[in-house]
């Protein structure tokens, strides 16, 4: 008996709480299926939006009018994600198709200063526009855009080197040329490839 009491008592309490508070129970209910709601809303939102980019891009990429092709990219390159960065690297590729290196120089940089950006895609942006534009921009354009690789790479690291070597030979800078030859060569972790490239550019300026 004074356990059903008890028992009696506390669920007595119970629903007074819940008298007591239930403008603020209802309240807190009501708001929370708002925000998922919300959620829910822009979740879909989001996904539309991605949806509608992804058509436009296939539709510029199989456009023949090239005035349209590259209203349509701008228009994408503008956007965050992943579509946005390959319209920008679309763009990129006509602007060095049409020996518009200035042009493509400052789009890899408006792409490596995306918020969106990350570490890697930076690093694999940075060098895709080093090797493009080594020949046809400033060695600082450069060197700019080799600060955006990740130097805790290995791998990012080997061709960075690889490039700061290249432009050492550009700029007849033969100390440097030498330094980094030597430190690519002895250093384990970078590939065989990039070695090979280097061993071939020491003989070809040895005995130009």
């Amino acid at each position: 008996m004074i356990n059903n009491k008890k028992q009696i008592t506390f669920t007595d309490k119970i629903s007074l709480i819940f008298k007591k508070n239930l403008k603020v129970i209802i309240f807190l209910v009501l708001s929370l299926l708002v925000i998922i709601i919300f959620f829910q809303y822009s979740l879909y939102k989001k996904e539309n939006k991605v949806l509608k980019i992804s058509i436009l891009y296939d539709q510029a990429k199989t456009t023949v009018n090239l005035n349209d092709f590259e209203e349509k990219m701008n228009l994408i390159a503008k956007e965050n994600g992943i579509f946005g960065i390959l319209a920008s690297l679309d763009l990129i590729k006509k602007s060095l198709s049409n020996n518009d290196y200035n042009y493509a120089y400052n789009v890899y940089l408006k792409l490596l200063k995306s918020k969106d950006s990350n570490r890697i895609y930076n690093s694999i942006i940075a060098l895709h526009g080093s090797y493009n534009l080594i020949d046809n921009v400033s060695s600082d354009k450069v060197s700019n855009l080799l600060s955006f690789v990740d130097e805790s790479s290995i791998s990012f690291m080997g061709y960075k080197n690889e490039v700061e070597y290249l432009l050492s030979i550009k700029n007849n800078n033969l100390n440097k040329s030498e330094e980094l030859s030597h430190q690519i060569l002895n250093n384990e972790s970078i590939s065989e490839a990039i070695k090979e490239r280097v061993r071939k550019i020491n003989e070809f300026e040895k005995y130009k």
